[in-house]
């Protein structure tokens, strides 16, 4: 409204004294700066000056004082002022005059641009995406860079060089490079590592040089120095992929159905990294076959006791319970180790993974727990400090699929049934996660940098995350442990009181009973015996080791429902184990029949004292007399 009042009556801005039909107005100084009003002749309306509103516009936009003022007096006949005022130009087109004639006033764009970045407190001059300047503890020589770059990009590039930082990493050193023309990044080793057998800068790259020729969206390597002389450590340059990299895994910028499509494109490029074959791909040797899963929780068990700064309940659980339900067996492929959406470049304008990224644990081993890593979102807060997750939002509403619809959307992309011990993958990777928290909060107390900000309270609450889904596992081996059958053949039990507090008894056929058939057992006694022996001896080592830690945290009173389920198992193991031995006894006694089905209420008495202490064993006193058989 002001400039549009301005260039209506622009005489006014430099006038001396103009008559007015009330009388006059005296100018005290000269220039447009100091009058307090303007007064339009034709209708005597009386208009606040813009001369306020304009010096505090360029005083909030880091431009200097009285551009506006002299950008309007500029000009002449030709001003912008008068061709809007005789409508030559509408007011869009007015205002962009305007704003260019103000750009040309200012006489050193440099020095408003510094001007603006102090302002801003950022720098505007070569900035890049999620990078920021390079830490001081981090610089490596530009002078030695140059000089490399030179050798390897021959006259393809030439110019300044512009160098950046990404991220926050410690295993690795991730560099922006711009080079003339060329956009690329410099990945290089730290003089003191401090990750648990993290891949060297060697095998990084050649992982990626393999999946770039399989077909997988990966950055594309250019060349590996590992020559020390240059920046003291290995390291490798590939081409800088721009793109979209989401840290919010909710996706508030996008809409229900292209949330859905980016967690599609998500799962379908883990499956295409787990499809590569070996072989064709010359990564056979890239890590061992079959164990993965064994190795892991060795390793990160080592990492989490040279990391430790005091005790966290749950992953001592953990440390016991693992190594007792590793997968009977594993599939074999190569693993990122580290598969997440903000390890992943996407499209700008699509659903597209341009680039998957963070290669630093990339080996061979089990596909699930590639999968696993990438669903703990789903249970971690939105506003957690290590990893942004999904925990208590409403994924309909946000169009986000759940864990299981995405783990089936996987699934379905690799023609695999989902696994039965999905729990038991869950539990590994945020006990791996914990580990990895707890190594950040103890290089944060050493006055070291660490890559995001960490707590003991993130490691206790992952670490409790871990054994919530441990439990789930061990339910799950529970109800799908098989139940015996009773035969279906009629008895009649005589009973008698014997030499002790105990009861003995002889199966007879009761008459009017089904005759007996003339076949043996369809398993043998000494089979069952061996099955229910093991069986019983598996359930002990595992109720031994739960019991032990229940026992040890007084904040936890045991839940009533594992309380049933234990005492409850415990009691069928116990009461199969003595059943089997007293069918193999009476089929020592000659002229015996064998003995093929029983009551454990009848045949055992068991007194199962409960566990007391930690490590404390599970002791049974039965009292079973022999069988007595009449003739």
């Amino acid at each position: 409204m002001y400039l549009r009042s301005i260039a209506r009556a622009p005489y006014l801005l430099c006038a001396g004294i103009r008559q007015h039909p009330q009388g006059l107005i005296r100018r005290r100084r000269s220039g447009w700066c100091h009058y307090k009003a303007v007064i339009f002749d034709a209708s005597g309306v009386l208009l606040p000056s813009p001369c306020k509103t304009a010096a505090d516009w360029e005083a909030q936009n880091c431009i200097p004082a009285g551009t506006i003022q002299q950008a309007i007096r500029s000009g002449g006949e030709n001003s912008p002022s008068l061709k809007y005022t005789r409508g030559e130009l509408t007011t869009v087109e007015f205002l962009q005059e305007l704003g260019q004639q103000c750009f040309e006033i200012v006489d050193d764009p440099e020095v408003a641009l510094k001007e603006l970045e102090t302002h801003l407190g950022f720098p505007l001059q070569g900035f890049v995406p999620y990078t920021h300047s390079v830490r001081p503890s981090m610089e490596i020589p530009k002078d030695h860079l140059q000089k490399y770059l030179e050798n390897v990009l021959s006259d393809q590039a030439t110019g300044p060089l512009v160098l950046r930082q990404f991220g926050h990493g410690q295993s690795t050193r991730t560099y922006y490079v711009k080079f003339g023309d060329r956009l690329l990044v410099l990945k290089k080793e730290p003089s003191d590592s401090l990750h648990p057998s993290g891949p060297a800068v060697r095998r990084e790259h050649r992982v990626l040089k393999a999946l770039s020729e399989a077909g997988v969206p990966v950055p594309t390597v250019l060349a590996l120095c590992e020559d020390r002389s240059t920046f003291g450590t290995p390291f490798y340059l590939m081409e800088h992929c721009a793109g979209r990299v989401y840290s919010d895994v909710s996706l508030p910028a996008l809409q229900p159905s292209q949330r859905r499509a980016i967690y599609a494109a998500m799962s379908q490029v883990l499956s295409k990294i787990h499809s590569i074959d070996l072989r064709a791909a010359k990564l056979e040797d890239l890590g061992e076959h079959g164990n993965y899963i064994q190795q892991q929780v060795k390793t990160w068990t080592k990492q989490y006791r040279a990391m430790e700064t005091h005790v966290i309940p749950a992953m001592e659980r953990l440390i016991e319970w693992l190594p007792l339900h590793f997968p009977e067996s594993q599939k074999t492929t190569v693993v990122h180790g580290d598969f997440r959406m903000d390890n992943l470049v996407f499209h700008p304008d699509r659903p597209e993974v341009l680039a998957v990224l963070g290669w630093k644990l990339s080996t061979l081993g089990d596909p699930i727990s590639d999968l696993a890593n990438n669903c703990m979102a789903y249970f971690l807060p939105p506003h957690f400090n290590a990893l942004r997750g999904l925990r208590k939002c409403d994924l309909g509403h946000l169009g986000v699929p759940t864990a299981e619809e995405y783990s089936q959307m996987y699934c379905g992309h690799m023609g695999v049934e989902h696994p039965k011990n999905w729990n038991f993958y869950m539990a590994f990777a945020f006990f791996r996660l914990a580990a990895m928290l707890q190594g950040h909060y103890k290089r944060s107390l050493a006055g070291r940098p660490a890559p995001g900000e960490s707590s003991p309270e993130d490691a206790e609450f992952v670490a409790d995350l871990a054994w919530e889904f441990a439990i789930k596992e061990g339910f799950r081996v529970f109800d799908s442990l098989p139940t015996t059958k009773s035969l279906a053949r009629r008895y009649s039990t005589w009973s008698r009181r014997g030499p002790i507090l105990s009861r003995s008894y002889g199966t007879w056929p009761c008459p009017g009973a089904a005759p007996v058939p003339k076949v043996p057992l369809v398993t043998p006694p000494t089979s069952l015996l061996g099955m229910a022996q093991g069986f019983c001896c598996k359930l002990e080592r595992i109720m031994d080791v739960q019991w032990s830690f229940l026992i040890s945290q007084p904040r936890w009173t045991p839940r009533p429902l594992l309380e049933l389920k234990a005492e409850s198992a415990r009691t069928k193991a116990v009461a199969l184990t003595m059943t089997v031995w007293a069918m193999d006894q009476d089929s020592q006694v000659s002229g015996a029949e064998h003995l093929s089905s029983a009551d454990p209420s009848l045949v055992l008495h068991s007194d199962l004292s409960s566990t007391s202490g930690r490590g404390s064993r599970m002791v049974h006193r039965t009292e079973l007399s022999k069988p007595e058989l009449s003739h």
